[in-house]
């Protein structure tokens, strides 16, 4: 969960860059872990579902 003042770098924290990997935020890089310890689980069976919310001029949106 991010909170501050606006232009403090939430999103960027949260979501990264596109146009570089390099800079990808929290939430690339904690799907890239997730589904590398998923795949290596060869004995189970692992359903993943992601979502997440994002709150702007208190207004609810989904990217």
């Amino acid at each position: 969960m991010c909170y501050g003042q606006t232009g403090a770098g939430k999103t960027f924290t949260m979501v990264g860059s596109s146009q570089n990997f390099k800079y990808r935020g929290l939430i690339p890089r904690s799907i890239s872990q997730l589904f590398q310890e998923v795949g290596s689980r060869f004995d189970q069976a692992i359903t993943v579902r992601v979502s997440y919310v994002e709150i702007y001029n208190e207004l609810v949106s989904r990217p």
